[in-house]
C-alpha cells in the first residue's frame, strides 16, 4: 500500500437540506410505509425502487429495511439455503458472513490482495466450491470486475456485489463512479447491494 487514509471511518457527512427537507414531507403527509398510500398513490419507497434501478441501470429493484436484511434477500432469491456454501472475500464486515449464516449457509473465505481487493487467483482455485459469491467492496477498493465475472459466468457462480462498503468514504460522484464501475460487467449475472445501509437489491435476472 502506497496511500495512508487520514479520514475518518465512523463520522459520516451531514444530511442536506434537501434530504431533511425530504424526510419532513414524509412526516407531514403520513405516508410511513410501502403499503399504506391512498389510490393512484406510488409510496416513497416505490419511487425509490424506479429510480435508483434506472441510476444503476437494473431491471428490478427491491428496497427492504437494512443491508444485512437485502444480502439475505438475495442469497435467499439465488436459492441459498441450509448448508449450502457461499464464497466471500474475507476482508469484509461483520454483516457479510452474518447474512450467510443467517440462510443456514457457510461462508467460504477467498484471500485478498495488498490493495484489499480479493485475490482472484485465490478466488479461481476456489469456485468449484459454491455457487455464489458474495463480494464486497472494501473502502472503495474495486477488482478487477472483468475479469471475475468472466470467470464467475464461466464457472456458472451468480455474484451478489455488496457496493456498501465501497460507498463508505465518498461522495456522491465517487459514489456514481465506483455504481458505474461494478455494473459495467455482465449485469446479468449479478445482483448489487445498494449503499451504505440502505438496503436495496437491484438485479437482471428475473427469478
Amino acid at each position: 500500500m502506497t496511500e495512508n487514509f487520514t479520514g475518518s471511518f465512523t463520522q459520516q457527512e451531514s444530511i442536506p437540506e434537501a434530504g431533511i427537507e425530504a424526510a419532513l414531507a414524509v412526516m407531514r403527509h403520513g405516508r410511513l410505509h410501502r403499503y399504506n398510500t391512498a389510490a393512484g398513490e406510488l409510496s416513497e419507497t416505490a419511487l425509490l425502487e424506479q429510480e435508483y434501478a434506472q441510476y444503476v441501470g437494473a431491471k428490478y429493484c427491491l428496497a427492504v429495511a437494512s443491508g444485512g436484511y437485502a444480502m439475505a434477500t438475495a442469497l435467499r432469491a439465488l436459492g441459498v439455503g441450509h448448508g449450502d456454501k457461499v464464497l466471500s472475500n474475507a476482508f469484509t464486515l461483520a454483516p457479510v458472513p452474518g447474512a450467510i449464516a443467517a440462510v443456514g449457509a457457510q461462508p467460504v473465505f477467498v484471500g485478498v490482495t495488498e490493495g484489499l481487493t480479493i485475490d482472484l487467483d485465490d478466488l479461481e482455485a476456489k469456485l468449484d466450491q459454491a455457487n455464489v459469491l458474495l463480494l464486497s467492496h472494501m473502502r472503495g477498493h474495486i477488482c478487477d470486475m472483468d475479469r471475475l465475472m468472466a470467470m464467475c459466468d464461466a464457472a456458472g457462480v451468480k455474484v451478489v456485489s455488496i457496493l456498501a462498503d465501497g460507498f463508505a468514504e465518498v461522495g456522491d460522484e465517487g459514489m456514481a463512479r465506483q455504481t458505474r464501475l461494478v455494473a459495467k460487467a455482465d449485469a446479468a449475472n449479478m445482483v448489487l447491494i445498494g449503499p451504505n445501509s440502505m438496503g436495496v437489491v437491484n438485479t437482471n435476472i428475473g427469478f
